[in-house]
């Protein structure tokens, strides 16, 4: 019996990774009229106009597309109000003015994956996890990636990084686990399923492959604990 592996693909992956990094921050410009208009701006979001805040900033960014704060004020509002095809366009101005702007490199590669540009996505989390190779979220976005696009042999190396550099993460380990099972990595498959049942007990996919591999491996009253459990999580999930 062969069980084809879910593909639980989870966006950052994480809550973090939806919108932009941070705030960006507002360094004076020299032209002082457009720096006051974009404080104006900024004013309007904190106050909740994020839509007026963003036709005041792209008036602005028209008028002048290599004024820093412009780029990264306009970026950011469109990546937090789900815009991320116009947002991709700005932050790739703001890479080419800042080619080492770390965080204009993560919004952008943001905005690629949530707008589903993956390949443009796996490039620039590529580019990150070479620039920062010990920044678990970058490892685990990455991860995640090549576990979407089924480059499972690939998945394991920055999901295993990033569970050493900060254990434990369900997403992670979901993810992990899936590359294992792709790669015929049974043993270490059983392992972080295990250890993802421990973080989440009532983990379904957890509980459904290690009844599964219990099953092979012929132990039986593990194996029925596990899928029992997985049956009363979702009664109806017949696989």
């Amino acid at each position: 019996m062969y069980m084809k592996a879910r593909n639980p693909f989870v966006v950052a992956v994480m809550a973090l990774a939806m919108f932009a990094s941070a705030h960006p921050q507002t360094e004076p410009p020299a032209d002082q009229k457009i720096q006051k208009e974009v404080v104006a701006a900024v004013d309007k979001y904190h106050a909740g106009d994020a839509s007026g805040a963003i036709t005041m900033l792209e008036g602005l960014y028209k008028q002048d597309s290599k004024n820093m704060d412009v780029v990264n004020w306009l970026g950011f509002l469109y990546l937090r109000t789900g815009a991320p095809e116009k947002a991709a366009p700005v932050l790739a101005q703001g890479v080419k003015l800042q080619p080492d702007n770390i965080g204009l490199r993560h919004n952008l590669a943001i905005a690629y994956m949530n707008a589903g540009r993956t390949d443009q996505a796996i490039t620039g989390f590529e580019d990150l996890v070479q620039r920062a190779p010990t920044n678990a979220e970058y490892l685990a976005t990455l991860g995640s990636l090549y576990v979407k696009t089924k480059q499972y042999d690939k998945a394991v190396d920055p999901l295993e990084a990033s569970n050493k550099i900060k254990a434990d993460n369900p997403l992670v380990l979901t993810n992990l686990g899936t590359a294992y099972v792709n790669t015929n990595q049974q043993a270490k498959a059983v392992e972080t399923y295990e250890a993802l049942r421990k973080v989440e007990p009532d983990n379904q996919v957890a509980l459904s492959w290690l009844g599964y591999f219990y099953l092979q491996s012929k132990q039986t009253d593990k194996a029925i604990d596990a899928l029992e459990q997985a049956r009363k999580i979702r009664p109806n999930d017949l696989e």
